[in-house]
């Protein structure tokens, strides 16, 4: 006899019998609810567009890759309607875009959006010439895509796992060739770089970051008349534990590639606000016909703003150059001891060298006791080598405050004046590196009172009949003390909110805006602005969301800290449509 029980063999049919019947209940009713979930519409997603730039007056067809149910979705871009326009496919994701001879040169945002909501905000590049295509299959040199003479703007995506793309060149002898690929700094989840080899295979340079992003910058002067074979490749960002290339629907760049006049930088670097400045300028492939100097006039510059964009005729490329209240100085050699120092003064700038390691460059300035000065240092944000510091010393030498990293890479010093009299500021290479293009600009100025405002989010839904919140956060900088109003505009019929008074303490203030939505508001999505206004001054700034930053995942790091536009002001709101009332699976009796 058995030592263990064993039930009768019709129970054991009964319990077979109710075990399956649970399980196919189970599995209609779980099939049931996943049809119902998956088949539900939602908000779009767009995680970016291929390609990612289109030609100014030409129509150009474009895929958008993301999540759209149903398609198509409607599109939104940061300009006026006559600027863009826009048909959609048959093909889920395959549209074309007109941008119009209207549509402003350089980078917009764009989102795709549908009565349930809208996606995040998306790269759309508008280029001012004609821009080419990659074209596979060329991943090897033999089958390297075949370019025309540049300067030419080529759109390219790594479209798989270990994708190389390889495109032949002619180049002259004496002949220098810039390629930059930009794809980290469009929002692309890649670490790319770029390299050069000549038709046995032999590399001849290489370049993986351009000392401002992740993207790389090449540049290389032929020695001999043929052709050469350029290649584009990438890991992931944020890197993983893998190491081999990467690629992936939404691994998209832009390449430039250039053997023409192409500006480095200019001395001095930067431009004063009043008053003409003359610019050397500092390049590759210059002809004769070319100038090498250029008189800047300031008539055109905005009231406000730190850097100006300049297009230098001649020249293929833009510069950006910082502004300056001040005069723009160029350093005086020598200065490498404090009795050396040349003296500048704030508001005002000075262009120097590290010209050699161990190189460091002495300045004076005068200044008053408990005066707030900010000294701000640029090199590797304008696409320079140098790393470098700076330190503010006493009139002796003795150092006082120093910095070698401010919000980039460039170091940034805010210092209080203890004392009536002279002081020092030295500048030098943190890693002991120095040569004819290692070349800074450094501003003096007073620090000033300000105000800045953020919001943590970019896309909001208002239920119809309630009262919905947006939370700004509003930042006082060096005390100010204005009397500041926050106001809603933009609003949608249906929808009010009363403007709200922004408290002077604590600095740092999160502030609520209620925003009441009627019962029967009708079903509506767009954008609106905050506005945040000293009501005595009439000075305004828009509430925005932050586009770049920078987190670190288990030391990994995340997010994006130079992007082509590096906030959203444009804040998104959703009045969804009544939805009806879900399914619900009733069993047979």
């Amino acid at each position: 006899m058995s030592r263990f029980f064993r039930p009768p063999r019709s129970i054991l049919a009964i319990c077979d019998g109710l075990r399956c019947l649970l399980l196919v209940l189970y599995g209609l009713s779980h099939c049931a609810e996943s049809a119902r979930v998956a088949a539900a519409p939602g908000p779009p997603t767009l995680d970016t567009l291929f390609p990612i730039s289109v030609s100014q007056g030409a129509t150009q067809s474009v895929r958008l890759i993301g999540k759209f149910d149903p398609w198509p979705p409607k599109l939104w871009v940061d300009a006026p309607n006559a600027a863009f326009s826009f048909s959609f496919s048959t093909n889920t994701g395959q549209i074309q875009i007109l941008a119009t001879t209207n549509a402003h040169v350089g980078p917009h945002l764009i989102r795709a959006f549908n009565d349930l909501g809208a996606s995040e905000p998306r790269f759309l590049l508008v280029d001012g010439t004609p821009s080419l295509a990659e074209i596979e299959t060329n991943d090897a040199p033999a089958s390297a895509q075949l370019l025309p003479t540049p300067p030419l703007i080529l759109n390219g995506r790594f479209d798989k796992s270990g994708d190389v793309d390889s495109f032949r060149i002619h180049l002259h002898s004496g002949q220098t060739l810039f390629a930059t690929l930009t794809g980290y700094a469009l929002g692309s989840p890649i670490d790319p770089l770029l390299r050069l080899i000549d038709t046995r295979g032999v590399q001849l340079t290489a370049n993986h970051d351009d000392g401002r992003t992740l993207d790389p910058e090449l540049v290389w002067t032929a020695l001999t008349d043929g052709e050469y074979v350029l290649q584009a490749m990438t890991f992931a960002y944020p890197a993983n534990s893998e190491i081999k290339f990467a690629g992936g629907d939404a691994h998209v760049y832009r390449l430039e590639i250039s053997t023409g006049p192409r500006l480095q930088f200019t001395v001095p670097l930067g431009v004063a606000r009043t008053g003409s400045t003359p610019l050397q300028l500092i390049g590759w492939n210059r002809p004769a016909a070319v100038d090498a100097t250029f008189e800047f006039n300031p008539a055109a510059l905005p009231a406000l703003g730190a850097d100006a964009i300049v297009q230098i005729p001649g020249w293929e490329n833009a510069l950006r150059l910082p502004v300056n209240d001040g005069p723009e100085l160029i350093e005086k050699e020598p200065n490498d001891a404090l009795a050396q120092a040349q003296v500048i003064h704030a508001p005002g700038a000075v262009t120097g060298t590290i010209q050699r390691a161990g190189d460091e460059d002495h300045f004076r300035f005068r200044a008053g006791k408990n005066h707030r000065l900010l000294f701000e240092l640029r090199s590797a944000s304008l696409g320079l080598p140098l790393d470098a510091w700076l330190a503010v010393t006493d009139a002796k030498g003795a150092e006082l405050a120093r910095n070698d990293d401010g919000i980039t890479d460039d170091p940034q010093l805010e210092w209080t004046v203890p004392d009536d009299g002279f002081y020092g500021v030295t500048v030098g290479s943190v890693i002991h590196r120095g040569g004819a293009d290692y070349r800074y600009h450094l501003r003096l100025s007073d620090v000033q009172a300000s105000f800045r405002a953020t919001i943590a989010e970019n896309r909001f839904t208002l239920e119809p009949g309630k009262t919905n919140q947006l939370r700004p956060t509003v930042t006082r900088v060096n005390g100010y003390k204005g009397a500041l109003r926050a106001v809603l505009i933009g609003l949608p019929t249906g929808v009010v909110a009363e403007g709200v008074d922004v408290p002077t303490e604590p600095a740092s203030t999160e502030i609520t805006l209620s925003l009441r939505t009627d019962v029967d508001a009708k079903p509506w999505g767009g954008p609106v602005r905050i506005t945040i206004t000293d009501t005595n001054t009439g000075l305004m700034k828009f509430v925005a969301m932050t586009l770049v930053n920078t987190s670190l995942k288990n030391g990994v790091p995340n997010g994006y800290t130079k992007l082509p536009i590096e906030s959203v002001a444009d804040l998104w709101l959703t009045i969804p449509p009544p939805q009806p009332a879900p399914a619900v699976l009733v069993p047979a009796p």
